[in-house]
């Protein structure tokens, strides 16, 4: 069996998705639709993990999906070059870039709606990218049981894609997988038997060898530690080549 959380282990959930239903884009999912997986990954703290993921994804199973990225995120700056590109990289592989929906600016959640519609402009902005979808960071209950439509836009928690619940019932009009605190919380998707999914990932959790909570956050710690300092020597000449090493 592979390490939890290898790309080995991703490549055999994919393929298990596709024996027992069918990998869709969420713009090809209606209310007809009978059966459909979605895929979707939320960007909390590594662009570079997401890039490594979107490249094995589609040059190593030949599968696109879905990467939403924060605006609001102290882990990477959405506006750098390097990250810019690498999002217009993911897209040109041919997955869907869109936004994933910070709620720390939103004052009164009776506005969220042109809350949503704010941050999607300015994303659009900053990036160069036109979005059409976007998901919640750490929604709130009623945010998601209120399924919000908005034209133009797909919301990964409508209820064509999700289905609210507060502890796990066994049969979810839509099956809700996630990887979140890097466990999966409402069952395997190698065990998966239904025919409407939807598969949650976050790209930090995962890596080549596949590690656990402990050693992937101390790895993650060490990359934007190399990230830090070679940001920092290619703006300035005074830094030290000792700090480099």
């Amino acid at each position: 069996m592979p390490s939890p959380f290898s790309y080995s282990e991703y490549e055999q959930i994919i393929h298990h998705l596709q024996a027992t239903s069918t990998i869709l884009d969420y713009s090809k999912v209606n209310q007809d639709t009978n059966e459909f997986c979605v895929i979707r990954h939320d960007v909390e703290f590594s662009v570079e993990r997401a890039h490594d993921l979107a490249i094995f994804e589609k040059h190593q199973l030949n599968l696109t999906s879905s990467y939403l990225f924060q605006l609001r995120n102290n882990c990477y700056n959405i506006c750098s070059d390097i990250n810019i590109g690498k999002m217009h990289d993911i897209l040109a592989l041919g997955h869907s870039v869109g936004l994933h929906l910070h709620f720390g600016l939103l004052e009164d959640e009776s506005q969220l709606i042109d809350y949503i519609l704010q941050e999607v402009e300015l994303f659009q902005k900053l990036t160069g990218i036109k979005t059409d979808r976007f998901s919640y960071h750490r929604p709130t209950a009623s945010a998601l049981k209120q399924y919000h439509q908005i034209e133009g836009l797909i919301n990964c928690y409508s209820d064509i894609y999700f289905n609210y619940f507060e502890s796990c019932p066994e049969n979810l009009p839509v099956k809700y997988y996630t990887d979140s605190r890097h466990i999966w919380q409402h069952g395997h998707p190698l065990t998966n038997t239904d025919k409407k999914i939807q598969l949650l990932t976050h790209p930090y959790s995962w890596t080549q060898e596949g590690l656990n909570n402990f050693d992937n956050f101390s790895e993650l710690l060490q990359e934007k530690h190399r990230l830090m300092k070679q940001s920092i020597n290619n703006e300035i000449s005074t830094f030290p080549v000792q700090l480099l090493r």
